[in-house]
């Protein structure tokens, strides 16, 4: 690797003397000041200004990897307007207790994997070289190539980079140095991800915690008469006159006095809101008990059972005696479907039609946040089903698959990657809605696995 970089370190020939001798035959080995101060220039001279370049886009670019036994090595190189190489970055990895367990041609080919991806903001725009000293990696990366699965994997990963492989020798491969002395980070390590904890954890006060404020605020007698006049609005109590003026500037927060105005940022803030957590269904509403037996009774479905079959149970209220009828269907009447989508006993949503609300969407990795970004229009409400509109997207869901947003809709761009939408057709004027929006109703409990008893037997 020095031998490689000694066109850009100053008096290369005289740094070396004291180690060049023990490449002679029959030389004695002794290692002393002179030959440590060599090896200590050789280290820093690797990592000044004189040795590493600026990258630039017009230039041709290659990337030299190399892959050993213990870890990963890849160097980006450029030439100048003279044709002479010059080094932009250095990397270097070990390899995982799998990873070494892999042959000697899926190492190579996944150093060069790595070393696409580690330099992607340099190569993902620009055609390079990639060098190995792996031969075989000529023909694998090919179109014409019969690849196992896991190169495969690897080969479609690098399709988003325009670059040709080529052979060069492991003496003319200055990444083998890299490969064989790798730094101890794993491939799933990230230097970004951890300069954000480590900003994040400085940046809270590690003299005071939030459950410390929330403790003080609770023991603080005037703090809490201050949050339960915030709550009942009542200002009557004279020792909390000097809060009323600022009384639309603050707010109570899980027993914490906040200033109002970043409580309402962050229910404005669309990254806050689809990250965040989803409202809580409705609750049930409180019912005075029945009077008298069979006066108030619960009906559902269970099933189906193992032979097809499904149990219509009956529950009274007051006694909970139950009644079973095995049923060979559950549709009897095409007209008992039109009020299912109002539930019975649940208070009534708060959106309503021209509100502004984001929509649930799948879990495809830890990534993804709890609703989609894009925010949606309430057009049609009914009962618990919401129609909600986007540009020419229109989907219906349940509820409980909304959440309000405050800030005033803005029209946006169909996101084409959502897979579970729902494209319906506008309701033009004069149609039923009604009947564009009601779906079979399957029952809750299909998916428990443990058949029931029939009753009676």
């Amino acid at each position: 690797l020095v031998n490689y970089c000694s066109k850009f370190i100053p008096n290369f020939s005289t740094i070396t003397a004291p180690l060049r001798k023990f490449d002679r035959k029959k030389v004695p080995w002794t290692w002393d000041a002179s030959h440590q101060e060599a090896f200590d220039q050789f280290k820093s001279s690797l990592s000044e200004q004189c040795t590493l370049a600026y990258y630039d886009p017009n230039r041709s670019t290659s990337v030299v990897a190399d892959a050993s036994p213990v870890g990963l090595g890849a160097i980006l190189v450029q030439h100048d307007e003279q044709g002479i190489l010059k080094v932009i970055a250095f990397a270097s990895r070990a390899l995982t207790v799998v990873e070494q367990r892999y042959c000697q041609t899926e190492q190579e080919a996944l150093a060069c994997v790595w070393a696409c991806e580690k330099f992607h903001l340099y190569l993902v725009r620009c055609q390079f070289t990639l060098y190995t000293d792996h031969q075989a990696l000529e023909i694998l990366y090919s179109a014409k190539a019969k690849q196992s699965a896991r190169i495969q994997r690897w080969a479609l990963r690098l399709q988003q980079y325009n670059y040709t492989v080529k052979y060069r020798s492991d003496t003319g491969n200055p990444a083998d140095f890299l490969s064989r002395a790798p730094i101890n980070e794993p491939s799933g390590q990230s230097i970004t991800e951890e300069y954000i904890n480590f900003i994040t954890e400085q940046a809270i006060p590690r003299t005071i915690t939030l459950s410390e404020v929330q403790e003080a605020t609770k023991n603080d007698k005037e703090l809490q008469s201050v949050g339960r006049t915030l709550q009942f609005g009542n200002w009557k109590d004279k020792s909390i006159s000097a809060y009323f003026a600022v009384r639309h500037e603050i707010t109570s927060v899980r027993g914490v006095l906040l200033d109002k105005e970043a409580e309402q940022h962050v229910k404005e803030c669309l990254t806050c809101q689809i990250s965040g957590n989803p409202e809580p269904p409705p609750p049930l509403a409180v019912v005075s008990p029945p009077m008298a037996p069979w006066s108030c009774i619960h009906v559902d479905f269970y099933g189906p059972a193992p032979t097809g079959e499904h149990l219509l149970v009956m529950l009274d209220e007051t006694t909970g005696f139950p009644e079973v009828e095995i049923m060979n269907k559950t549709m009897c009447l095409p007209d008992t479907d039109c009020q299912t989508n109002a539930r019975r006993r649940t208070r009534k949503s708060s959106i309503k039609e021209g509100d502004t609300v984001l929509v649930k969407q799948k879990k495809k990795n830890k990534y993804t946040t709890m609703f989609r970004p894009q925010p949606y229009k309430v057009i049609n409400v009914r009962y618990s089903r919401v129609t909600a509109q986007r540009g020419d997207h229109v989907i219906t869901r349940n509820v409980s698959h909304f959440k309000k947003f405050n800030v005033a809709y803005r029209e946006t761009v169909p996101n084409p990657e959502s897979e579970d939408d729902i494209t319906i057709a506008a309701p033009q004027a004069g149609q039923d809605n009604d009947q564009d929006i009601i779906e079979d109703r399957y029952p809750l409990r299909a998916n428990r696995g443990v058949p029931p008893d029939f009753y009676g037997r």
